[in-house]
């Protein structure tokens, strides 16, 4: 039996953003920061980005392409296409 020649990308999942009441976020399937202050957290994910803002926001923890955000949350606003 031949083996099948694998072309094109890797199928990765889509980007998610899940929020957990008004203080935490998680977001999947990210690939980087653009942004990082107190108040404005921009996320670079596939062809869109993300941008939190609020007040007293950190990145508490990130890995496996993914990040969650603490702080107060105010709003949250998707730039590009996905």
């Amino acid at each position: 039996m031949k083996k099948k020649k694998q072309t094109g990308a890797p199928i990765s999942p889509p980007t998610s953003v899940e929020i957990l009441g008004r203080r935490e976020l998680l977001i999947s399937g990210c690939t980087g920061i653009l942004h990082l202050t107190e108040e404005k957290i921009g996320v670079r994910a596939k062809k869109t980005s993300v941008w939190i803002c609020g007040g007293g926001l950190v990145v508490s923890w990130a890995g496996s392409g993914r990040l969650m955000i603490r702080g107060r949350i105010d709003s949250l606003e998707y730039k590009g296409d996905e």
